[in-house]
C-alpha cells in the first residue's frame, strides 16, 4: 500500500535537509521544532520504507548507503545520491506512528490531504509518497487515535473531552502522553503546554492539573456525574481531585453532593475530602437498606469470619451511606458501622474492615498501635501455616481459634 500526502505550495528543501528549520504556513502549527521531517524520513528507511517528496513535479528520492566512519559502520541517508547530514539512527527511539504523526501534523499545519492511494505530483504543490512500509499503513488506518477526527461532546475551555475510552492523554488533538490507567474518556489538553523533542508532554503533572481545574470548574453537570461515578478500575475513579489549590465551582460540588449520597454507585475516592475542604458535608450516618445479593455478601463475610472463630454476631452490623471521608468502618455505641463504599471496594476489603471493627471493639486494640500490629502478624502467619498444612512450628503468640 501507498500513503500520500499534498498541500498547496512548494517545500522549501532546506527545511528537509537543514535541522531547526520550521516555517508552516499555519498561524498556529503543531509542529515548530524543525526536526519531525528528519526524523520521519530516517524511521521510514530504517525500516525498509521508501520515501519520495515531489517539489512541483520534481521528485526527489531519499536512500540509505552504508559507510564506515572510524571504527563504526553507519547508513547515511541521500537524497537523489547526495549524501546528508544524518543518518538512519536520528530518531533512534521513535516508533513508526511518531513518522506518521509528523508527517500528517506537517499536512495538518499546510492544510493538505493525505489518502492510502498515490497521488500524482503537480505544478505548486508538495506531494509525499510512502510505501513499502506496512506499519505506516496501519497508522494511516488508525490515523483517529493518533491525531483525533471528530469533535467533542464536552469543552471545558482548557481541556476537551470525548466519550469512549482511551488510555492516552492528547495535546491539541494529538496523542501526547500515556495514562497510567485506562480511562473512561478521551482527554484532550488544549491549553499551551511544554512538549519534548519526541512530541510528547515534559510535565505529565501539569497537564493533569489542568485537567483537575477544568474539571472543578466545570457546569456541565452531565460531565462531572460520569466523572465522578466512573468505574472503579478506571483513571478517573482515583484522579486525585485535591491536586490543585483552586475552589470548586458550584456546579461541581452541587453534584458531588448529590453523587455521595448515590450510595451504589462508584465514586471517586478523593472527592469526599475535596468537599470537606471547602464545605460542610453531610456525614449523617443514614442507615442503607441493602439489597438481597449485598446482605449475601454481608452474611458470608460473617460466615467466613465464624469460620475463623470471631464472634461477629455479638455486635450488630450497620451500613450507613457515608462516615466521611477516607473512612470505611468505625466502632460506635458497642455496633461495627460500615460506610456503603466497603461494598464498592470488593470482598476483601469487605471482611478485612468488619474484621477490624470487630477487633477494636472485642480486643480493644487501637489503630496504629504495635499491639494491634503484633496481633495481625501473628493471625497471617497463622492463616500461613494452616493453608500449608505446617505443623510443630511454634508460634510466638496464640491467636482467637
Amino acid at each position: 500500500m501507498t500513503v500520500s500526502f499534498q498541500n498547496d505550495g512548494l517545500i522549501d528543501m532546506r527545511a528537509v535537509t537543514t535541522f531547526g528549520i520550521s516555517s508552516k504556513a499555519n498561524d498556529n502549527p503543531i509542529g515548530y521544532f524543525g526536526t519531525g521531517l528528519k526524523y520521519a524520513i530516517s524511521i521510514i528507511l530504517r525500516h525498509g520504507g521508501s520515501i519520495v517528496i515531489y517539489r512541483g513535479l520534481e521528485p526527489f528520492v531519499f536512500t540509505s548507503k552504508r559507510e564506515q566512519v572510524r571504527a563504526d559502520e553507519f547508513d547515511i541517508i541521500h537524497m537523489n545520491d547526495a549524501p546528508l547530514g544524518f543518518t538512519t539512527h536520528v530518531g533512534s527511539t521513535w516508533e513508526p506512528w511518531h513518522a506518521f504523526r509528523e508527517i500528517y501534523c506537517n499536512t495538518i499545519d499546510e492544510k493538505g490531504i493525505s489518502t492510502a492511494v498515490p497521488l500524482q505530483p503537480a505544478e505548486g504543490k508538495t506531494t509525499i509518497v510512502v510505501s513499502r512500509f506496512p506499519a505506516f499503513d496501519e497508522c494511516f488506518a488508525k490515523k483517529s487515535a493518533i491525531v483525533l477526527q471528530d469533535k467533542p461532546e464536552w469543552d471545558l475551555g482548557e481541556v476537551e473531552v470525548r466519550k469512549g475510552a482511551s488510555n492516552v492523554m492528547y495535546y491539541r488533538g494529538i496523542m501526547a502522553a500515556e495514562l497510567e490507567k485506562n480511562a473512561v474518556f478521551c482527554y484532550n489538553v488544549t491549553y499551551p503546554l511544554v512538549l519534548t523533542e519526541d512530541r510528547t508532554i515534559k510535565s505529565p503533572y501539569t497537564a493533569l492539573g489542568i485537567l483537575c481545574n477544568a474539571i472543578l470548574a466545570s457546569n456541565n453537570e452531565e460531565f462531572i456525574q460520569q466523572f465522578l461515578q466512573a468505574d472503579a478500575a478506571s483513571f478517573e475513579h482515583t484522579f486525585d481531585l485535591n491536586r490543585t489549590s483552586g475552589r470548586p465551582g458550584e456546579t461541581f460540588m452541587e453534584v458531588a453532593e448529590r453523587c455521595i449520597k448515590d450510595v451504589r454507585m462508584p465514586l471517586n475516592v478523593t472527592v469526599i475530602a475535596l468537599l470537606s475542604k471547602w464545605k460542610k458535608v453531610d456525614t449523617t450516618l443514614t442507615p442503607v437498606e441493602l439489597t438481597f445479593p449485598e446482605q449475601r455478601r454481608i452474611d458470608k463475610a460473617k460466615a467466613l469470619l465464624r469460620h475463623l472463630k470471631y464472634d461477629i454476631d455479638k455486635y450488630q452490623v450497620i451500613m450507613v451511606q457515608t462516615l466521611g471521608p477516607n473512612m470505611l468502618g468505625r466502632v460506635m455505641d458497642g455496633k461495627i458501622v460500615l460506610s456503603y463504599r466497603v461494598m464498592m471496594m470488593g470482598d476483601n476489603t469487605l471482611i478485612g474492615t468488619m474484621l477490624e471493627e470487630f477487633l477494636h471493639i472485642d480486643h480493644q486494640f487501637e489503630d496504629m498501635t504495635r499491639d494491634f500490629q503484633n496481633y495481625l502478624m501473628d493471625l497471617i502467619a497463622t492463616l500461613a501455616l494452616q493453608l500449608h498444612g505446617s505443623k510443630g512450628v511454634a508460634q510466638r503468640s496464640p491467636v482467637a481459634y
